[in-house]
């Protein structure tokens, strides 16, 4: 029935594109893109920088579709960045504060690894949660590292030398071999904010 909808909002034209924002509003997210993405066009769409190559581009959420608001549409609601963002972040908070994320300790029962994969097409854009760094410092200390091969799945992990070698092979491989590409870089989730993490020691 989803899918019907969809087919005939599709056929109808689309009537979220000319939506007033305030219509839509709720409906708005952030996605985590690579600025290079071949099969999307972040020229045309509302985006902003983030790190590692990343932009940050807004979607209106169509159930079983992802909608990326172009910059015709957004010029139109006479709203600004700030706003949007905040918008979008504020429905990404909502949207996750029911899930569940997956924990992976060791043989010691220390906790390396925490996974988001709910497969809702915004688990990798949860790296910008604002709360993230304060949940999970507590089982994987500060700052940890962040992976994002695709946009359906985060991986939170231990920012040591065993388990950073690890599994940055493994999302070097899941961002090879999986669609709806992100990066193969990693994050470092810091108190402060996300930066692009380094191997290189002082």
């Amino acid at each position: 029935e989803r899918w019907v909808v969809e087919l005939l909002r599709a056929a109808e034209g689309h009537p979220d594109h000319t939506s007033p924002f305030e219509e839509i509003r709720e409906r708005i997210l952030p996605m985590v893109i690579p600025e290079a993405a071949g099969y999307l066009q972040p020229s045309t769409m509302v985006s902003q920088p983030f790190v590692a190559d990343l932009l940050i581009a807004y979607a209106v959420d169509q159930d079983r579709t992802i909608d990326y608001i172009p910059r015709g549409r957004f010029n139109q609601w006479g709203i600004s960045l700030d706003q949007l963002h905040e918008a979008a972040l504020e429905n990404l908070i909502r949207r996750s504060d029911a899930i569940e994320a997956h924990a992976a300790p060791d043989e010691t029962g220390e906790i390396s690894l925490i996974i988001f994969q709910t497969m809702d097409g915004y688990d990798a854009s949860r790296v910008l949660l604002p709360s993230l760094h304060e949940k999970l410092r507590q089982y994987l200390g500060s700052p940890f590292l962040a992976g994002i091969p695709n946009r359906d799945i985060l991986l939170c992990f231990r920012n040591d030398e065993e388990t950073v070698e690890r599994l940055s092979n493994q999302i070097a491989d899941d961002y090879r071999q999986m669609p709806h590409q992100v990066t193969d870089k990693l994050l470092l989730v810091t108190a402060d904010g996300l930066a692009r993490h380094s191997k290189i020691k002082d």
